[in-house]
C-alpha cells in the first residue's frame, strides 16, 4: 500500500501486523481514530465529511459492512486537505470516561 509493507505500518500504527491484515481483508473496521492516524503516517491532512450512506446502528450491528479500508484510505488524498494532525497528538478512546 502505497510503497509501505503491513509491517511497516504496523510499526508505525503501533499495532501488530495481524491486525492491519485483519483490517486490509475488511475483518476489522475502520474509525476515525485510525484514519488519523494513517493520515498522519502518510502525510496527508484531513477534513472528514459525513454523508448519510448507512445509519450508525447499521454499522454498529453490522461487522462485515463492506467498508473497505482500501477504498477509504484512496479517497483520503482527494477529500481530506485541512486538518493536521500533530505527531505529539494523544488520542483518547473514552473522553467521557469518569476520572478519578
Amino acid at each position: 500500500f502505497l510503497g509501505l509493507s503491513k509491517s511497516d505500518i504496523a510499526k508505525e500504527l503501533k499495532t501488530s501486523k495481524s491486525f492491519i491484515t485483519q483490517l486490509f481483508s475488511g475483518d476489522k473496521l475502520l474509525n476515525l481514530k485510525l484514519i488519523a492516524k494513517f493520515s498522519r503516517i502518510l502525510g496527508l491532512k484531513m477534513n472528514p465529511q459525513f454523508n448519510e450512506t448507512k445509519s450508525y446502528t447499521d454499522i454498529i450491528y453490522d461487522g462485515k459492512n463492506n467498508i473497505n479500508p482500501i477504498d477509504i484510505l484512496d479517497g483520503i488524498s482527494e477529500n481530506y486537505e485541512t486538518i493536521d494532525v500533530p505527531e505529539n497528538f494523544e488520542f483518547i478512546d473514552n473522553p467521557y470516561k469518569k476520572v478519578d
